[in-house]
């Protein structure tokens, strides 16, 4: 019997930039105009320009999740991605509609995910599907 998956949510995203941002970026507690919050199976619209978007949420895992560790499943992004958990980037994949499947390690506390993701112009981009946590 597989475990059921809860689905990370408050996500934002900083404004398109041309130039890579750095991924340990924030929004300040009182910016409600720059960074837009964003629902992850919903795309945005195209940009003009090659550039960049970063997203950002922090979520608090089950009990379980954090005393024993489990799965983040990052899906199907539309374009070439790293993926940042705590200020560690534990993924990067160079290619887009692809679901990542990673360990969650174990950590009693909430956790800061980012994923900061290579916007090509004219395209939607996003994420194409939810990211969801479960127990290992």
């Amino acid at each position: 019997l597989a475990s059921p998956a809860v689905v990370v949510e408050g996500w934002k995203h900083a404004p398109f930039s041309a130039t890579r941002p750095d991924p340990a970026q924030q929004a300040s507690d009182n910016d409600q105009n720059s960074w837009q919050w964003v629902q992850p199976g919903w795309l945005q619209p195209s940009s003009p320009v090659d550039g960049y978007v970063l997203y950002r949420t922090r979520f608090t895992p089950h009990v379980a999740v954090q005393q024993h560790g489990g799965r983040l499943r990052v899906g199907r992004l539309t374009g070439p991605a790293e993926v940042w958990l705590d200020g560690v980037k534990i993924a990067q994949t160079l290619a887009g509609d692809k679901t990542l499947d990673l360990l969650l390690p174990a950590k009693m506390q909430a956790r800061d995910l980012a994923v900061l993701l290579t916007v090509p112009a004219g395209e939607e981009f996003g994420f194409r599907d939810v990211v969801t946590v479960s127990v290992e």
